[in-house]
């Protein structure tokens, strides 16, 4: 079927309208201060690591199902219900004040993220192909990513500022600024285009789960490349559960956390707006493990640091260190996942992804509310040990040229 010039025009709308979506349901305000709003509500410290092992478990239950119905149903009416459930984790977490509360609202949080995972990249790659376009999705992706960032830049701020006295209507404030972000987004979304993301008669038969499977069976590097994302990733998770609890008990002052925050939100802004122009396509495999490197290097310093000179502001700039290069290697997979899989079941292929981060975070989220009841630096350790088995078990192979 010939692309018309409105339905051109209405497809490259997608791609600022999904970048919009992504920088208001990624405001998350409450982020810079969770972990010290819900021990304000009353939930001790094992329990907030113990939610991460509740949205992991929630999130492997709809997973796949969210990504299957995005490729089957469409993937406008899947971001739909993504915005309609991530507004109900808010509405339990401003209510709350029972650690059930927070399990209902991380539930509802885990299935709004597995409405939206893969089915963002998915819907902008396979506008992109419409277009004719498919060369530059590296960048668009990149530029799409950075949304989740733009607004980061400052939020960390605002939310330090606002809840600099850690009561109960400050946070309640916090909430209702991420409540309306929602609902911003839930209107933009209702406006998006839905691209073309067919397969033949016998291939639809042959089912978009079964054959996305097959391709991780087919593609070892995926795999890899799967776990070497995921386990480093999950890492990440553990600590930043706590870090601001961790911090401030620490003593680093909460505005100097949110300023720095927003200036790691920042570089990653900038990172991904142009990430096509920072790193070639070809290096990308090369360009993770170096980034890995790096991980692992920032993550035994901080643990170094911590037994032989604990000075507290160093030790947040090298677990800032951690956290942006981490978040630096998020489109480079994208790209490589997206690069692996078919346009009809492309968001299935990348929720895989998401689902075995649910499957190993899951465990390891238990393992870190008992260790930390040991000691509260137990987790950090978690973190540098999943690195070293991606280092040392699953490193891509950087001679490999990307792609082939």
């Amino acid at each position: 079927m010939k692309l018309t010039e409105e339905r051109a025009l209405e497809l490259r709308a997608n791609f600022k309208k999904v970048f919009w979506i992504r920088a208001l349901m990624n405001i998350k305000v409450l982020n810079i201060v969770m972990s010290l709003f819900l021990i304000h509500r009353g939930i001790t410290l094992p329990q907030v690591l113990y939610l991460g092992a509740v949205w992991s478990v929630a999130n492997i239950l709809f997973e796949i199902p969210s990504s299957y119905l995005a490729d089957r149903w469409g993937r406008k009416k899947t971001i739909l219900l993504g915005i309609v459930f991530g507004f109900l984790y808010w509405l339990f977490y401003l209510t709350g004040d029972a650690y059930v509360h927070f399990i209902a609202g991380t539930v509802a949080y885990a299935i709004s993220v597995s409405f939206f995972s893969g089915t963002e990249d998915a819907i902008v790659y396979d506008s992109a192909k419409e277009l004719g376009e498919e060369a530059h999705t590296f960048g668009r992706l990149g530029q799409s990513l950075s949304a989740r960032h733009v607004i980061k830049i400052v939020a960390p701020i605002i939310g330090v500022l606002l809840a600099r006295d850690l009561v109960d209507a400050q946070f309640s404030m916090i909430i209702g600024i991420d409540i309306i972000a929602t609902i911003v987004a839930l209107v933009i979304a209702w406006s998006l285009k839905e691209p073309n993301h067919k397969m033949d008669l016998e291939k639809m038969e042959a089912g978009v789960m079964r054959d996305a499977i097959k391709i991780l069976k087919r593609h070892p590097d995926l795999r890899t490349a799967i776990f070497n994302r995921v386990l480093i990733f999950c890492g990440f998770l553990i600590v930043w559960q706590y870090y601001h609890v961790f911090f401030v008990d620490l003593g680093v002052s909460l505005v100097a956390i949110g300023i720095l925050w927003g200036g790691m939100h920042l570089v990653l802004f900038t990172f991904y707006s142009r990430v096509h122009s920072f790193i070639k396509s070809h290096l990308i495999t090369r360009t993770i493990d170096i980034f890995n490197l790096y991980i692992a290097a920032s993550l035994g310093a901080f643990l170094l640091f911590w037994f032989l000179f604990p000075q507290p502001y160093v030790l947040f700039i090298l677990f800032l260190i951690f956290v942006t290069i981490e978040g630096m290697r998020l489109p480079l997979f994208l790209e490589f996942y997206n690069k692996k899989s078919a346009s009809y079941n492309r968001a299935t292929t990348l929720s895989l992804a998401s689902l075995l981060k649910s499957v190993i975070e899951a465990p390891l989220a238990v393992l870190a509310g008992f260790l930390i009841t040991i000691d509260i630096i137990a987790p950090y350790a978690l973190a540098l040990l999943a690195c070293l088995i991606v280092i040392f078990f699953f490193r891509l192979t950087p001679h490999k040229q990307y792609g082939t």
